[in-house]
C-alpha cells in the first residue's frame, strides 16, 4: 500500500517530468482541480512542494516557458517561494537565464524583485553577475 508521502513524491516527479517535456496540456490536467476536490487535479500535492529542492515554478522559470509559468501560477504557485539552499526564487532563475518574458509574467503575478539569494543578490543582480561573466 502506498502511503500519502510516497503518493505526493510520485505526483511531484510526474509534474517535473511534464515540465521537462514542456507539456502544457499535461500540466493543466495535473493541476486543474477535479470536480468535488478542493485542490489539485489528477495529482494529490501542493504545487509549491519541491523535487530535489526546486519547485515546479522554479524549474519552469529555468527552462523559460511562459505558458508553463502561467499555468503553474494559475494553479496557485507562489512566485516568491525560495530554494532553501541557494535562496533563489523563480524570478532569480528566469533572470539568470535571460528569460525576460518569464520575468514579466512572474512580476505581474506578484514576484518580489527585492528578494535576495544566499549571496545577497536580487534577481537583477544575479542576471548582471551572469552578464558580467559572458564574453561579448
Amino acid at each position: 500500500m502506498v502511503d500519502d508521502r510516497q503518493r505526493r513524491r510520485r505526483s511531484i516527479r510526474q509534474l517535473h517530468d511534464a515540465i521537462s517535456r514542456d507539456d502544457v496540456t499535461l500540466i493543466r490536467q495535473l493541476t486543474t482541480p477535479t470536480s468535488g476536490s478542493g485542490s489539485g487535479g489528477l495529482l494529490d500535492f501542493d504545487v509549491d512542494e519541491t523535487h530535489r529542492g526546486v519547485t515546479a515554478l522554479m524549474a519552469t522559470a529555468h527552462r523559460g516557458s511562459v505558458d508553463l509559468a502561467r499555468c503553474l501560477l494559475d494553479a496557485g504557485a507562489d512566485p516568491n517561494r525560495c530554494d532553501r539552499a541557494s535562496g533563489d526564487t523563480a524570478l532569480h532563475a528566469a533572470a539568470r537565464y535571460g528569460h525576460a518574458d518569464v520575468v514579466r509574467v512572474l512580476l505581474d503575478a506578484g514576484a518580489d524583485a527585492e528578494v535576495t539569494d544566499s549571496d545577497g543578490a536580487t534577481a537583477l543582480g544575479a542576471a548582471a553577475r551572469v552578464c558580467s561573466n559572458t564574453p561579448w
